[in-house]
């Protein structure tokens, strides 16, 4: 009902008065919430870097591990024997731990949690933003914020470890074919294939002064018609970002297959959600259980530009 009501009605104040008058009985409270999850979820997988490149899967507590050295739940995961090393991705912000030379590696689970927002109801109903709007920007700023992070620090361990390391002498954000020949080459000397490349937008739009002799006579045409409409490129997916602070702006990645790379699970469900009335103050928080890692570090590749 709530979503419903908000697609006919896209006044934010119809939407937030429609929202508070649900949550003040208890059926009403149950359909926000659940609503609200498949909200998040949706949101969730559609954004952020992070899950595109290592989509995670959902398991259940009866495919955990246990530690002995600590009481968080974890999962072992058989990597080949010849496997350089295996970085576990710390969702904490810590430095990722290194396996070397082992055929197993474990993940260990954390929880990426928002901070419990607080808003009066008189607040809500003044907000220029439907309460939806709200949710997803702290979705964007706390969870996919972390989660690409901590990835990005991963990669950045996992090529000290391989030495797959790209420094171009084009200046940023200058992307050139060569760039993205070296790349591929790089990835194919580990006798792996590149299938996603992650570079941020400032790169990627450089790609539109690529000339004839780069691009082709019929996909330069093309650019130049309608523009580059593709999320591909001489057969590799190409995933953007402008979180600048976190990739930087002269970095980029490039994958293998997540087969190749590693692994990445999702505790029970995705994005849970939970949200407490105390008389007029509403209450809400937003959090996930996850466990990640690259099990092969010579599936990732990094370009720096000069």
């Amino acid at each position: 009902m709530f979503y419903k009501e908000a697609e006919l009605n896209p006044n934010p104040s119809v939407i937030n008065s429609t929202f508070i008058n649900l949550i003040k009985t208890a059926e009403g409270l149950e359909e926000v919430v659940d609503n609200t999850e498949t909200y998040l979820r949706l949101k969730l997988r559609e954004e952020g870097f992070f899950r595109k490149i290592l989509p995670p899967r959902l398991i259940t507590p009866a495919e955990l591990d246990r530690a002995v050295e600590h009481r968080s739940p974890m999962k072992i995961i058989d990597i080949e024997p010849d496997a350089p090393a295996a970085v576990t991705i710390d969702f904490r912000g810590g430095v990722p731990t290194k396996y070397v030379g082992a055929d197993r590696y474990a993940v260990t689970f954390y929880t990426i949690s928002s901070v419990e927002h607080q808003y009066r109801e008189p607040e809500l109903l003044t907000y220029k933003a439907p309460i939806t709007a709200i949710l997803k920007d702290i979705l964007d700023k706390e969870i996919q914020a972390a989660e690409d992070r901590n990835f990005i620090k991963a990669c950045d361990e996992a090529v000290q470890i391989s030495g797959n390391i790209v420094n171009s002498s084009n200046t940023m954000p200058v992307f050139t074919r060569d760039d993205f020949v070296d790349i591929l080459d790089k990835m194919t000397e580990k006798k792996l294939v590149v299938d996603v490349v992650l570079m941020p937008l400032s790169m990627f739009y450089h790609i539109l002064k690529w000339d004839f002799a780069e691009l082709g006579s019929e996909l330069l045409k093309e650019v130049v018609i309608d523009g580059y409409k593709y999320n591909t490129l001489l057969g590799k997916k190409f995933v953007t970002t402008n979180k600048y602070e976190i990739i930087g702006q002269k970095n980029a990645y490039a994958f293998t297959e997540p087969k190749f790379l590693g692994h990445a699970f999702l505790l029970d469900q995705d994005v849970k959600f939970q949200l407490i009335t105390e008389y007029d103050l509403i209450k809400f928080k937003m959090w996930e259980n996850i466990g990640a890692g690259i099990g092969n570090a010579n599936a990732v590749v990094k370009l720096t530009l000069s």
